[in-house]
């Protein structure tokens, strides 16, 4: 393949060329699993372009599944920059129907188009179809993870892209192999042994994850992972992970510094009735299955207590189903003022005077309650939630890469993929995810290529909270994921 060159220029980096001549020369379905910042996009469409020219004369069609709205556009811009030739498609995911009678060489669709148009998909002969952001389809049983691989088998060519192959669990990583390798004659490159553990999801567990079973039930409790070199030998041929520390030694340093706070004694006492009634909860129910997802819930509203003042609302909800009246509970977690997590941000966006600053929280209401801070205090700021349309989206993100606006304030969920802010250095987190793969995605946003000075990471913490606890919770699955992938730090 000759060298890829971008209108304005630009080629590939080594690391990028190597993506293209070790690994897409030699297999036919392969992924990247690099650093987020180092260009994953720009290497699936050089192996897009690869891909053609191996096919010969087309027409041809790619299909590209990415997570959000900025997200795809990124890709089409990205097109026409580094393959202007080729027709791109944005998918309408209103007008989805549509899309076959649009001519193209490249269509763009979000998850949900693929969930809802799968059975349309799989009639086309796709030449090549690429899954970003991949760790999407983690979970074999969703009806996405179901849809990727019956349109994936449409295909000739797969690539997935992802800088997060596994978030919580080792066994997460078998379904994007399962992806890329879905049936016998995908696999007849391999030896016996890895078709075996392609096919079987359990063979797989059991060869490559460390659990603890409890003798009464039966329920898992993964601890780590095992055989990880034979796992990275067996495997590692099909796929890339890069670190910027490794192939982007331009790129500024991470400090991280934490920024502890007390929480007031009305504060304090809700949280500590949540936590006790949460302990008192495990204590009787410790020997049931079902024990490890209400946990999971109830930590993160014990987390969500750290962020301000909380109260749990019950409201009864009425549903009239064939003349049967049914009633229905619902508890809601409503978090107000005083928080004294909003005051330590304030000290700080204080302390920084005019520079920009990127603000990060799990909750939706801790974001609404900051904004309300910032508008109190004349700070102009933009939000990033799950809940504002594409176009507002939009419209924040180019406000706070143009500097009119000193703040911008965001979920994890929503803000920590699809947006490009290595105009700014300095991150706040008021709360982090319980998944280190979003956590990093999210301080990502700043650290990638483009940067220009040293990246600076402030976590608020409550101390003697599950804040200060979750720390050891997110090593041990950093741990999982160097152990399997080699992931860095």
């Amino acid at each position: 393949m000759k060298q890829l060159r971008s209108k304005e220029g630009h080629t590939l980096r080594p690391y990028q060329q190597e993506f293209i001549d070790l690994v897409v020369t030699n297999f036919p379905h392969v992924a990247t699993f690099d650093d987020m910042g180092l260009g994953k996009t720009i290497q699936c469409i050089a192996a897009d372009l690869y891909r053609r020219q191996q096919a010969g004369p087309g027409p041809h069609k790619t299909l590209v599944v990415a997570p959000l709205t900025g997200v795809i556009d990124q890709w089409v811009e990205a097109y026409n920059e580094w393959a202007p030739h080729l027709t791109v498609r944005r998918v309408d995911p209103k007008k989805r129907y549509l899309f076959l009678k649009e001519e193209a060489d490249v269509y763009v669709i979000h998850p949900e188009g693929l969930r809802l148009e799968a059975d349309n998909l799989c009639q086309i002969n796709w030449l090549h179809f690429i899954f970003d952001e991949a760790h999407r389809i983690k979970n074999r049983k969703t009806k996405t993870a179901k849809a990727a691989v019956a349109v994936g088998k449409a295909a000739r060519y797969r690539t997935a892209a992802t800088g997060t192959p596994i978030e919580n669990r080792p066994d997460e990583f078998w379904h994007i192999l399962k992806w890329l390798y879905p049936d016998k004659a995908s696999r007849t490159q391999f030896a016996l042994w890895p078709q075996k553990l392609l096919a079987s999801y359990w063979r797989f567990y059991e060869r490559y994850t460390r659990y603890e079973a409890d003798p009464w039930t039966g329920y898992h409790t993964i601890t780590g992972t095992k055989n990880e070199e034979e796992l990275r030998e067996l495997f590692g041929p099909l796929y890339v992970r890069r670190y910027k520390q490794d192939v982007a030694k331009e790129l500024p340093d991470k400090q991280y510094q934490k920024y502890h706070v007390t929480l007031p004694p009305k504060q304090r006492k809700a949280y500590n009735a949540m936590r006790d009634e949460l302990l008192a909860w495990v204590g009787e129910h410790e020997d049931q299955p079902v024990v490890a997802p209400v946990v999971i819930a109830q930590l993160i509203r014990l987390q969500q207590f750290t962020l301000g003042y909380g109260e749990l609302k019950t409201t009864v909800k009425v549903n009239v189903d064939g003349g049967v009246r049914k009633e229905r509970k619902e508890v809601r977690f409503h978090l107000n003022e005083p928080s004294v997590k909003l005051d330590a941000l304030m000290d700080i966006l204080d302390d920084l005077g005019d520079k920009q600053a990127v603000v990060f929280t799990t909750s939706k209401q801790a974001v609404a309650l900051a904004n309300a801070r910032f508008d109190k205090a004349g700070i102009e700021a933009v939000t990033i939630t799950g809940d504002i349309s594409d176009s507002q989206r939009t419209l924040n993100i180019k406000k706070h890469q143009r500097g009119e606006a000193q703040v911008l304030v965001a979920t994890i969920r929503a803000g920590g993929v699809g947006i490009n802010l290595q105009h700014c250095d300095i991150m706040v987190f008021l709360d982090r995810d319980w998944s280190p793969a979003k956590n990093k995605q999210a301080e990502d946003r700043l650290h990638r290529i483009g940067q220009k000075n040293t990246v600076h990471i402030i976590d608020i913490v409550a101390r003697n909270t599950v804040d200060q606890r979750k720390d050891d919770v997110l090593q041990k699955k950093w741990n999982w994921i160097r152990a399997t992938v080699g992931a860095g730090d």
